[in-house]
């Protein structure tokens, strides 16, 4: 940072601390009589947190699911896991600036992608319309942010679940804006307000440079507003971080939508999303098409003929990674062995005959 950065920053460090949430308020379904992992009361609870997340087989099906990009062979092209460490990173040094939980801050992180699906928000998308079609007027709908508590409080550990705190839980859901305003919500910790603000800070400014990385055609418009924030995408990052802290000593509160920086980030973040629809998989549809029917023939519970599993498929597909379906498909979906050689197979045991809400976490507790 420059110097003026690093005295804005110093000025206001701690400035939120006092609506910081406190370590000592976290609270669990279950203390250590049910936990698997030991719960000493000497250690931060969001520390737990983040080390439970961590160890998770959610957490490492991130390795293998798209971020923007399907199918690249450039180790530098961000897969899920990789955007989920830069919203950590950003994340925790805003937390340090502004007084906040900085442990609670990297959980929320750490989780808060968890629950997407294979082909980034294409998959998602795919899944609405299945249940579109199963409902015509259904409300609400598959959110990968909604998936990720769920599978924290009813996949993982062979449904168990990792018994995070409800902090961390409700917190994870809140992160997901899309094309809408970085507006926190009234329920909001001011926690939960900083992932949200890191996430898309690290996406729209990651996505941006694996797109040129590997050629994507981009706007003169875009690429004019993206290298006025700086020439590269460290420079970028940094003063889009240190106008959100300035901006939040400013109101008091977690916030990045008043000052010029934040104005051109949202213009900058409109622009990007006339690029993504451009960048699915070709064809993706058609190959969780595919899958689904496959998955089908295994599973469900719709009729009377015997199933190895009782278990809805686009709860499967929302589990799986791009390498399951992708193994699946270059397979030709023939048979079981396939589906044997994917991540999820293991799971599926422990989803069988239970039913699972996959659309909305049971947070009320």
């Amino acid at each position: 940072m420059n110097e003026i950065d690093y005295k804005t920053l110093d000025e206001i460090h701690g400035c939120l601390a006092h609506l910081a949430v406190k370590s000592n308020d976290a609270r669990r379904r279950y203390g250590n009589e049910r936990d698997f992992d030991p719960l000493p009361k000497n250690i931060d609870p969001f520390l737990i947190d983040i080390a439970k997340i961590q160890q998770s087989k959610g957490w490492r099906r991130l390795m293998e699911k798209t971020q923007v990009m399907t199918g690249q062979t450039n180790a530098h092209i961000r897969m899920r896991a990789g955007h989920t460490e830069e919203v950590a990173a950003h994340a925790t040094f805003i937390a340090a600036c502004l007084g906040l939980n900085i442990n609670m801050v990297h959980a929320v992180a750490k989780g808060h992608d968890v629950g997407h699906t294979p082909f980034g928000h294409e998959g998602e998308s795919f899944i609405n319309e299945k249940l579109r079609e199963r409902n015509p007027s259904a409300a609400g709908g598959f959110k990968h942010e909604n998936m990720s508590s769920i599978v924290f409080e009813s996949i993982e550990r062979c449904g168990i679940g990792l018994n995070l705190t409800h902090q961390t839980l409700t917190a994870i859901p809140q992160h997901s804006r899309g094309k809408n305003p970085l507006f926190a919500l009234p329920d909001m910790t001011q926690e939960a307000a900083v992932v949200m603000c890191a996430d898309k800070i690290a996406y729209i400014s990651g996505d941006f440079s694996d797109m040129e990385r590997i050629g994507v055609p981009l706007s003169e418009e875009l690429k004019t507003e993206m290298y006025s924030l700086g020439n590269s995408q460290r420079q970028r990052t940094r003063a889009l971080v240190t106008a959100l802290c300035r901006e939040s000593a400013e109101e008091g509160k977690v916030s990045f939508h008043k000052c010029e920086l934040a104005q051109k980030f949202k213009h900058i973040k409109e622009l990007m999303y006339r690029v993504y629809p451009a960048l699915n998989i070709p064809d993706g549809r058609g190959i969780l098409e595919r899958v689904y029917k496959f998955l089908g023939k295994f599973m469900d519970c719709k009729d009377s003929k015997p199933r190895l599993f009782c278990i809805d498929p686009l709860l499967v597909i929302a589990l799986m990674t791009d390498k399951d379906v992708l193994l699946l498909v270059d397979g030709h979906v023939t048979g079981l062995e396939h589906l044997k050689r994917t991540s999820v197979w293991e799971l599926l045991p422990s989803l069988h005959n239970k039913e699972i809400n996959y659309i909305t976490p049971k947070l009320d507790w």
